[in-house]
């Protein structure tokens, strides 16, 4: 055999021996993927778009993407698309560096939330440290959002949030004797609107401290679920605690609000996503 044969011989050798390889990992895949609906909860997977400059033609095709997701994802019943908006390649590129990859096929769940897996490794719950208690911690994992810090966009996985407040609404025991007070920022229009449909009249969306205080203390509800931002959340716990009313839950890990209620700790705390916790989180994982 001459060598010039031999060498295409050992190619299609080497060739063959590749491709087989890569049909075992597409079987292997496939598995951990047919494994995935068992999980608790909708894995999803996730198309990265880099956007550099926000123009109106940016802004319309992605509004696209989005409506076609939707529509995909209310026929799919094992997993779920998301979307990962990004101002950069750069930003694009760590930002899968903290993705939890499905045995090593590229494609990874979106595991977010403080409840969540950061990496295959390690939690985020191993980093973050309060005296008050999960609420969905310690037996099930919940995915309520993808959120990317760079581009700072939320994108709500509503079957998932559903779930995640069933389970939380049962874990609060006397649903009918709480509020939930929100200004409307971050999470907390997802959350509330699916708290208003489980609970009709127990939300409050005035963002204004002093006509929720004024709610609150009329019927004098006993137990309150904090949710908003840094600033009203922290108004509201000051005057919850002047009036004496009990904090049953604190959205969010906010040092403020948690050195405010000192000796009059919330029964519970649950977590979502937020730019203080996930620098947190990654601080940690990194170090």
């Amino acid at each position: 055999m001459s060598f010039t044969r031999l060498s295409r011989f050992l190619l299609a050798l080497i060739l063959i021996f590749f491709s087989v390889l890569g049909i075992a990992k597409k079987l292997d895949d496939f598995k951990i993927l047919k494994s995935l609906p068992q999980l608790s909860f909708k894995p999803e997977f996730k198309i990265a778009v880099v956007i550099n400059k926000k123009s109106e033609e940016d802004v319309m095709a992605l509004q696209g993407i989005k409506d076609q997701l939707y529509e995909t994802n209310k026929k799919n019943k094992n997993f779920k698309i998301g979307l990962d908006i990004y101002q950069s390649k750069e930003d694009q590129e760590e930002a899968d560096d903290l993705s939890l990859e499905i045995g090593n096929s590229g494609k990874y769940v979106s595991v977010v939330g403080h409840s969540g897996y950061r990496n295959s490794k390690t939690s985020a719950d191993n980093y973050l440290v309060t005296k008050t208690p999960f609420i969905s911690i310690q037996e099930k994992h919940f995915n309520l959002t993808q959120f990317n810090p760079w581009a700072h966009r939320l994108i709500y996985n509503e079957e998932l949030l559903s779930d995640f407040i069933t389970a939380f609404l049962k874990k609060l025991g006397d649903i009918e004797n709480f509020y939930v007070v929100t200004d409307g920022s971050g999470l907390s229009p997802a959350f509330a609107n699916f708290i208003d449909q489980k609970i009709p009249n127990r939300v409050l969306l005035d963002g204004d401290v002093k006509s929720s205080i004024s709610k609150i203390k009329k019927i004098n509800t006993s137990a309150i679920l904090l949710s908003g931002s840094d600033k009203f959340n922290t108004e509201i716990a000051n005057q919850l605690i002047k009036y004496d009313l009990k904090i049953l839950a604190l959205e969010d890990f906010i040092p403020k609000v948690q050195n405010i209620l000192k000796n009059n700790e919330p029964v519970a705390t649950f977590y979502v996503f937020s730019p203080f916790a996930f620098d947190l989180a990654n601080q940690k994982a990194r170090s």
